[in-house]
């Protein structure tokens, strides 16, 4: 299936304005963006969506954060940035939870053999 370009100047747009409380509902395949708020108060918007856990990040924060730096974030965005497993084994580094990374010792400091 491809891909549909992005919308143009030939596309129908529909403005969506309801009245506090209102709720909006579309599928994801349509095409959205959020307008100026000109309400003059807050909007909330919330957004659920289904993702496949198992499915990994499109960048590879656990190449491109430093073990240093993993090492001082929490346990919650050490697992957003991929430092966790979906059972059984997604996600695995060398058959073992990828947090053992960050346990390990540099290899300068580790004793010759081991």
């Amino acid at each position: 299936m491809g891909r549909r370009p992005p919308p143009g100047g030939d596309d129908t747009r529909v403005t969506a304005v309801m009245p506090p409380g209102s709720c909006l509902f579309y599928v994801g395949t349509l095409w959205h963006g959020g307008g100026a708020n000109r309400s003059g108060g807050n909007r909330l918007a919330v957004t659920a969506q289904y993702i496949q856990p198992w499915l990994r990040q499109q960048e590879a924060f656990t190449l491109s954060v430093t073990r240093d730096t993993a090492r001082t974030v929490s346990e919650d965005i050490r697992r957003m940035i991929g430092y966790s497993v979906h059972p059984p084994f997604v996600g695995m580094v060398d058959g073992m939870h990828p947090r053992r990374l960050l346990e390990a010792r540099p290899a300068a400091s580790r004793p010759a053999g081991g």
